[in-house]
């Protein structure tokens, strides 16, 4: 469902405070704001019968004059009906419940996804998450684990798309977070909770608005989820449809061979036709890596040539289809005199593929051999010892299976070592440029090659850009290219940057067109670390800026690592944040309170921004949402001097 409708609800009481800390002479103030509106939306309705979203109650009028407040917030549905076939729940969709999300948008960097399983007491939208508990019940951890990691590599091998797994830091879903790439958990994150009885599962797709609530998948633990049709419902089957909305794709009510079929009617063995082509659309055909572009190193002959230079010893490659096979070729230095050399393969955190790697001599002779058996480590390691300088070797990588973990990603990892030294790589992945000041103008901007080819028939994002800000005077400039397309088409810009490292840099992003000229944005994701923009109308075929830069230069979280996605969207229409409210505040006392009434659990996009009125003095907008027992639940500091803050919070019925 991606329709909306209007519906009143009647339950859960949550107080909404809007507040102004006035900084006059260093002596913070406060004003309290009201905030009235009506929480949203039926499904039911939503799917049927589209309407108007819910207008706000009536907001109290006062003069103001020390700072402006501007509210924005998009809502969607939250809870699902029992869907109709044979009186089974309905898979859910988090997606209907999280704004600003599109179907149709792709992730940035889909060929380094991470998943990883939510530890038991997680919180979960203010529950414990209970997955190892409700999963344990009925099957084996790496069994069930092994079920959904199928469910997404059934997708993955289909499309540019890897999905590694790595460990879940307990941290509560949708804190503040990198957008993909977060070293504390996956950029998938499996979970349970209770749910609404009329939903099986829920599953968020990629948002502009950064949260880390996009990609989490909830269980609902009210029912039971098995292999091998041991329980009501089919894990695998389950798990592939959620994977699709992760990905990207929408439900459909036509065709019951989808995956993507909206109500649950029995297990499945896999992807429609119709499944392929809709996630290719997104991603694009699984395509070789670039050594195999190079070498079409598929044989002995044609092995790609790895030289003993330390920033070729480390490299990334993979198996994009059952029984293809890499080879290369080393050739030992002269320090290999009665040494050892090491080629270790890493799948680990990267893919679930699931490889096997063979070492030949110069004759074509197997020397040593290692197979990977599980998709949750696929690491091997090869050691060959009394090697002789100057000798030629072949390192062979295949798949160890004829399943979908025979498809993936793969790093490879050699080092030399003698009696005295060791030769290995000096390459640090991800690969950062950590020199500043070097395109820190705008005639100087760095020109920037588009991430997945120029003239990519998918909807992949155009640019994906690794760097830093080394210290409070760096900024970095780029230049980028609008894609071609036909007269009268125009694209939605949109631009996010988010920090690598945990507490690192805070973000702001400009825009410029090709005379250099700033253009207006709209700030769609402003929050500890993540910068998200859109510009409606953008023209083809044409040159623009981007700057990246510290939001504050001269504060705190000024430096640090970040990633840069840029995407030209001609299918979609731009983000819309309907505003509720836009007024000002005059005074620094005084307390007003107003209160939504909901009876479902909802995800809110909230956009809170501030200026400065007839004082230059500056200030800062607080917007406080307390639960019906005085609990706080979710605040946003808005600064005058600074753009729009924003934040996701998930609010749950009857608290």
């Amino acid at each position: 469902m991606s329709s909306l409708a209007t519906y009143a609800v009647t339950r859960n009481r949550i107080k909404l405070f809007g507040c102004a800390n006035e900084i006059l002479a260093g002596n913070p103030q406060k004003v309290v704001y009201t905030l009235r509106y009506l929480a949203p939306l039926s499904p039911s309705f939503a799917r049927h019968s589209p309407g108007p979203y819910p207008r706000p109650f009536p907001w109290s009028r006062r003069s103001l004059r020390i700072a402006s407040l501007l509210l924005q917030m998009k809502w969607t549905a939250t809870e699902v009906p029992p869907m109709r076939a044979k009186r089974a729940p309905r898979l859910e969709q988090l997606e209907d419940r999280l704004t600003p999300s599109n179907f149709g948008q792709p992730w940035p960097d889909p060929g380094h996804l991470t998943l990883s399983f939510v530890r038991d007491g997680t919180n979960a939208g203010g529950a414990p998450s209970g997955l190892f508990n409700l999963l344990n019940s009925q099957a084996s951890t790496s069994s069930w684990e092994t079920e959904i990691l199928r469910a997404f590599q059934t997708w993955a091998v289909n499309t540019n798309a890897n999905i590694g797994v790595v460990s879940d830091g307990g941290q509560a879903l949708g804190t503040t977070g990198a957008v993909e790439g977060d070293s504390r958990f996956g950029d998938i994150r499996m979970a349970s909770k209770v749910l609404a009885p009329s939903a099986v599962s829920t599953a968020s797709p990629f948002s502009w608005s950064g949260t880390t609530w996009a990609g989490n998948v909830l269980l609902n633990s009210l029912y039971q989820f098995g292999t091998n049709g041991q329980a009501p419902y089919d894990l695998y089957t389950i798990a592939l449809h959620e994977a699709g909305h992760v990905f990207g794709l929408q439900d459909t009510n036509v065709s019951s061979a989808s995956a993507m079929y909206d109500s649950y009617i029995g297990a499945r063995t896999g992807l429609s036709a119709q499944d392929i082509a809709d996630v290719q659309s997104l991603y694009g055909v699984r395509s070789p890596d670039l050594l195999n572009h190079i070498y079409s190193n598929h044989s002995f002959s044609t092995a790609a040539l790895i030289s003993n230079d330390p920033s070729q010893l480390a490299f990334d490659a993979d198996i994009s289809k059952l029984g293809e096979a890499d080879y290369y070729k080393i050739t030992t230095p002269l320090t290999a005199l009665l040494g050892t050399w090491t080629v270790k393969v890493q799948t680990s955190g990267l893919s679930l593929l699931e490889p096997s790697v063979s070492v030949y001599d110069a004759s074509y002779h197997l020397l040593k051999s290692a197979v990977a058996s599980n998709p949750l480590n696929g690491n091997l390691s090869i050691t060959i010892s009394s090697a002789l300088p100057l000798s030629t070797y072949y390192i062979k990588v295949t798949d160890a299976t004829s399943s979908v973990f025979g498809i993936g990603s793969y790093r490879v990892y050699l080092s030399y070592q003698n009696l005295v030294t060791t030769l290995e790589s000096n390459v640090l992945f991800p690969l950062v440029n950590l020199v500043g000041h070097l395109y820190d103008t705008l005639q100087t901007a760095l020109p920037l090659l588009p991430a997945f080819g120029a003239n990519k028939p998918d909807q992949r994002f155009d640019y994906v850009w690794r760097d830093s800000i080394t210290d409070s005077t760096d900024k970095n400039f780029y230049q980028i290219q609008s894609p071609a397309a036909p007269s009268g088409t125009s694209f939605v810009m949109h631009a996010i940057a988010w920090e690598m490292d945990p507490n690192g840099l805070h973000p702001v992003v400009h825009v410029f067109d090709a005379q250099q000229h700033p253009i207006a944005l709209q700030v769609l994701g402003n929050s500890d670390g993540m910068y998200s923009i859109q510009i409606p109308v953008m023209a083809p075929s044409s040159t623009y800026y981007v700057e990246v830069a510290a939001l504050n230069p001269n504060g705190s979280n000024n430096t640090g690592r970040f990633v840069l996605g840029i995407k030209f969207d001609a299918n979609h229409a731009p983000v819309k944040l309907d505003t509720l409210q836009s007024s000002s505040l005059s005074t620094a006392s005084g307390v007003n309170v107003s209160t939504l009434v909901m009876n479902e659990n909802a995800l809110f996009h909230f956009s809170l921004g501030a200026a400065n009125g007839s004082t230059s003095s500056s200030a800062v907008v607080t917007m406080a949402i307390y639960d019906q027992s005085g609990n706080l639940v979710f605040t946003i500091n808005a600064p005058t001097s600074q753009p729009p803050a924003t934040g996701v919070v998930y609010l749950s019925a009857g608290t």
